[in-house]
């Protein structure tokens, strides 16, 4: 990707997560739960990527597509990774998860008719065993 390419990257990402009606959330914060509507921006944060994007109605179900990168910082010494698209399709009533290796998930939930899509970051926890 030449530096012209990840400069345009980087401000549309921008400009989406500044969009008015995005959704900002992380997923170190459990109650931040938000509702948004079809073609409402949604900006995430999950560990150490960041996440714009929308969901459409397509035939009753939600058609979610997320744009998913490195979280810029200035002061970084790697080279971040190409950003990646995420298009999934969930069914109304049902959710369906993203998950980072670092434990962090986010949860999308498709409300009857694709009305709203409940967007809610969750930690998953490995459970340890007592010992007996």
């Amino acid at each position: 990707m030449t530096s012209y390419s990840k400069l345009a990257a980087s401000v549309v990402f921008a400009s989406v997560a500044l969009l008015k009606g995005a959704v900002p959330a992380s997923a170190g914060d459990v109650a931040a739960a938000k509702v948004v509507g079809p073609l409402k921006a949604i900006a995430l944060t999950v560990g150490a990527k960041r996440a714009v994007g929308y969901y459409t109605v397509n035939n009753g179900a939600c058609s979610l597509t997320l744009a998913v990168a490195d979280t810029y910082s200035e002061t970084a010494s790697a080279s971040p990774s190409e950003p990646v698209r995420v298009n999934m399709s969930v069914l109304e009533g049902s959710s369906a998860r993203m998950e980072t290796f670092g434990g962090q998930a986010l949860s999308f939930s498709c409300a009857n008719g694709a009305s709203t899509m409940m967007v809610q970051p969750v930690e998953r926890l490995a459970y340890v065993a007592p010992v007996k």
